[in-house]
């Protein structure tokens, strides 16, 4: 299935406030290019190898929709924390786990403060998050 494919299959509203996030990824993140995953939008996909032998292919952000949310991915990994963890309080009113930040809706997102985790994810690349693992 492809990423419009994908985003067209939802119901509204959610349809259009993947659409909003899908669009404002593409806009701040041009070079990110997206690719379905596991039913995940992600975005500067790469092929990785964790030290445990595992392999696959990821990206460094994600967007997903979920039955009680809207899922946003920032994987990535300082060396200490992920870089949504770390950012936790930023984020608020979402629920943020490891690389995970969900938002129950649109309204909810500060686009500069969520932007902000992005660029730090970028900036640290998604293979961060499987240095450890």
């Amino acid at each position: 299935m492809s990423v419009n494919k994908y985003i067209n299959a939802l119901e509204e509203p959610r349809k259009s406030e993947i659409k909003t996030i899908h669009a404002f990824i593409k806009k701040t993140f041009p070079k990110q290019k997206p690719e379905l995953i596991s039913n995940i939008i992600m975005y500067g996909c790469f092929d990785y190898k964790s030290k445990s032998g595992c392999t696959g292919r990821w990206g460094v952000l994600g967007l997903a929709s979920r039955k009680q949310y809207i899922s946003i991915y920032a994987c990535a990994c300082d060396g200490k924390e992920y870089v949504a963890e770390k950012h936790k309080a930023d984020l608020k009113p979402a629920n943020v786990g490891k690389g995970c930040i969900r938002y129950k809706k649109l309204e909810d997102i500060d686009f500069k403060a969520l932007e902000k985790v992005m660029k730090q994810a970028v900036k640290l690349g998604g293979e961060s998050m499987f240095a450890n693992n």
